[in-house]
């Protein structure tokens, strides 16, 4: 423990400038104070606390602007309070979040932690995290319990990420799902479920509503999942509005995403989406190519209700299409009809 200045009186103490440091050199906790102060007797202490920043063991957080009531009493640590907890590293997969409620607690080697996190702008209730560190073998656990996390005109998800900045927007919904973050000397590990049951939004190939499903993150930092991750799409409108699919894809490594494919029952016949690859990191133009398969013409003017347009013929083909900020475009498609067709106008 460093102290920069020490004031002692009958029954009572002040600090400032105060840095604590537990456990061993590859699994340090540390704690920073700008102020401490406090009074002692009858076998316990207690007191407030100013300008508290620091980390536990592994755990890639880093908490910043605590300040709050302690407690020392029969070997318990005993800590309350506001804080700021931020991302630890260089580029920030999540932005700062805010607590009231924090409580920690370390008894015998053994830090518990808990707490409610909040978007600061919003006051919206984002995820209760609870925390267990032990300081000899420098492991623990900190388990994300997300309940209900409602996006609206109160709160978007750029306001929790950069990630989804320019790629969606306009988000109307809500998710839940637990993610745990595992750390041992030899490193951290994560992983989490979340899912969604109406999720309504504006991405760069149109606006998607009812958006269905569950996602399994094999690393929960990274923003990782295995292959075949699934979501059913109520509505779908990349021009041409499609009903009832469904959407396979994988998220990969340095913030790409892996299209499986999609496909979605059309005017009869199949829309088909392409396996591709999207890199969300870039503010780039998406390449989309659809097949169809066995489209009825009739059914496809019907749907574009153009008057004075009549269509006869099944159709297969194809439909590159390019999305940018100017919206959406075919270039180079075919459609080729079976046997032959009609088109009346």
């Amino acid at each position: 423990t460093n102290i920069r200045n020490l004031i002692l009186w009958y029954g009572a103490f002040a600090i400032e400038g105060a840095a604590v440091q537990l456990g061993s050199a590859e699994q340090l906790s540390q704690v920073r104070l700008d102020s401490l102060r406090g009074t002692f007797g009858d076998s316990q202490a207690k007191g407030h606390f100013t300008g508290a920043t620091g980390t536990i063991g592994n755990v890639p957080l880093k908490i910043s602007e605590g300040a709050g009531d302690w407690q020392f009493v029969s070997d318990e640590l005993r800590v309350t309070g506001g804080l700021r907890v931020a991302d630890t590293v260089a580029d920030p997969r999540f932005n700062p979040l805010v607590s009231d409620n924090f409580l920690l607690r370390l008894v015998d080697g053994r830090i518990t932690a808990e707490g409610r996190l909040r978007e600061p702008k919003s006051d919206a209730a984002v995820v209760e995290i609870h925390i267990v560190h032990n300081l000899t073998p420098g492991t623990g656990s900190a388990t994300l319990d997300v309940a209900d996390l409602v996006f609206g005109k109160k709160l978007q998800p750029e306001m929790l990420t950069s990630t989804t900045l320019g790629v969606i927007a306009n988000v109307v919904g809500s998710i839940a799902g637990q993610g745990i973050i595992r750390w041992t000397p030899d490193g951290v590990t994560s992983a989490g479920l979340f899912r969604t049951d109406n999720l309504d939004l504006a991405a760069a190939f149109g606006p998607i509503t009812g958006l269905k499903g569950e996602i399994a993150l094999s690393d929960l930092l990274g923003l990782e999942t295995g292959p075949g991750q699934t979501v059913g799409i109520a509505s779908i409108n990349p021009g041409i509005a499609v009903l009832d699919g469904n959407i396979s894809y994988q998220l990969l490594p340095g913030q790409k995403v892996r299209i499986e494919g999609g496909r979605w029952p059309f005017a009869g016949g199949w829309l088909i989406l392409e396996p591709t690859m999207f890199d969300l990191t870039e503010a780039a133009e998406r390449r989309l190519t659809f097949r169809v398969e066995g489209l009825d013409a009739g059914q496809f003017i019907n749907q574009l209700q153009f008057e004075n347009i009549d269509a006869t013929g099944i159709y297969d083909g194809t439909l590159p299409m390019i999305f940018d900020q100017q919206g959406g475009r075919i270039e180079g498609g075919r459609l080729v009809a079976r046997g032959g067709g009609t088109l009346a106008y």
